[in-house]
């Protein structure tokens, strides 16, 4: 698994789910992560089924292992993988956007966020960087 992203709780790795051969991204949060933020996180999460947020596909608690280093067991998001990356890099590598595709993105955004809110759901990181793109 390919390490595609990290915040303050987790890393985020990419894989491949074996029955489908799709690819999945899978947060694994950090070894002080409370076992009530992960169930807060996956109880919003179920609650969501919008067309511009992140499908959650399975959660758990597994052994982590990385090569040289002991396992420990970690809680674990499997979500849908975001193939275009997220906003920032791709507002860094596009060297802009014009009105138009600000507008198109921006509204994606919009209609989210409100999807959300109707359901008592607050995201408490929003920024460029946590915004990820679907293919």
């Amino acid at each position: 698994m390919k390490t595609i992203g990290h915040g303050a709780t987790c890393k985020v790795k990419m894989a491949c789910d074996l029955d489908s051969g799709k690819r999945v991204a899978i947060k694994v949060m950090n070894d002080d992560v409370e076992e009530s933020v992960f169930v807060e996180e996956i109880k919003a999460m179920s609650q969501v089924e919008h067309a511009n947020v992140l499908k959650l596909l399975d959660y758990g608690y597994g052994e982590y292992w990385k090569k040289g280093k002991q396992s420990r067991w970690v809680w674990f998001i499997v979500l849908e993988y975001a193939g275009v990356g997220d906003l920032f890099d791709l507002i860094a590598h596009s060297g802009g956007f014009s009105e138009e595709l600000c507008r198109f993105y921006f509204k994606q955004f919009l209609e989210a966020l409100q999807y959300c809110h109707e359901r008592g759901i607050a995201h408490r990181d929003i920024k460029i960087e946590n915004v990820l793109l679907l293919d």
